[in-house]
Parts: structure tokens; C-alpha cells; sequence
């Protein structure tokens, strides 16, 4: 008796399912990275128009979310290739974590220019 009549019949092998379940969390950590700036922009415009403890609250969160994405997005991100062997997403994450790195010592010096000025000075 043939033992492939018994066994149960799969559409996808379970590697093939791993294998997409880490391209979808690959896009959505690529997802996360490419919309940082935008919670950025958005956190920042929220706390400046808005006095709201609420308000304020939304804005922490956005703050939160759009740091995580600059700095930890990046780091996942080229844990999660290296371990799963994706080579050009290995190269993705890791060009996205030299512009996270730029932008933050760019931001960084910025804050350091900006807090040389004395207030009531324009600078």
C-alpha cells in the first residue's frame, strides 16, 4: 500500500509558509522605516498647535512610534534577514540603517546649534 495516499495533502510545504510570513514582516518593517518621518512631521505639528492632554498623549505616541521606526526598524530589520538569509533585504536594512544613523547625528548637531543661542537673541 502507497504511503502517500494516507498522509494529508498540503497546498504550501510549511517552509513555504515561513518563508512568506518573513517577507511580510520584511514589508512591514520596511513599511514602519519609509513612515517615520511622516509620524515625525505629524507629532511635531500636533504638539505645537494643540494644549490638549490628549492631544499631547497622540503626539508622545506618534513621537514613540516614528523613533522606533528610525532606530529599531533598521536593527530588526537586519537581525531578521541575516537569520532568514535574505540577501538584498540584508542590504536594504542595512543602507536603511546608515540613513537612519546620518539623520539622527544630523537632528543631533542641530539640537546642539539651537540650544547655543540665548534666549532673547536671534541667532
Amino acid at each position: 500500500m502507497p504511503s502517500h495516499s494516507v498522509a494529508p495533502v498540503e497546498s504550501v510545504p510549511p517552509r513555504g509558509r515561513a518563508t512568506a510570513a518573513v517577507d511580510r514582516v520584511v514589508t512591514g518593517i520596511s513599511l514602519w522605516w519609509m513612515a517615520s518621518p511622516i509620524t515625525f512631521v505629524l507629532s511635531v505639528f500636533i504638539s505645537v498647535q494643540s494644549r490638549d492632554p490628549i492631544w499631547a498623549r497622540v503626539s508622545g505616541a506618534l513621537l514613540a512610534a516614528s523613533m522606533g521606526g528610525v532606530v529599531a526598524a533598521p536593527a530588526i530589520g537586519l537581525v531578521l534577514a541575516l537569520v532568514g538569509r535574505r540577501w538584498r533585504a540584508r542590504r536594504r536594512f542595512a543602507a536603511m540603517a546608515a540613513v537612519s544613523a546620518a539623520v539622527i547625528i544630523l537632528l543631533l548637531l542641530l539640537w546642539e546649534l539651537i540650544r547655543e543661542c540665548p534666549d532673547g537673541y536671534h541667532c
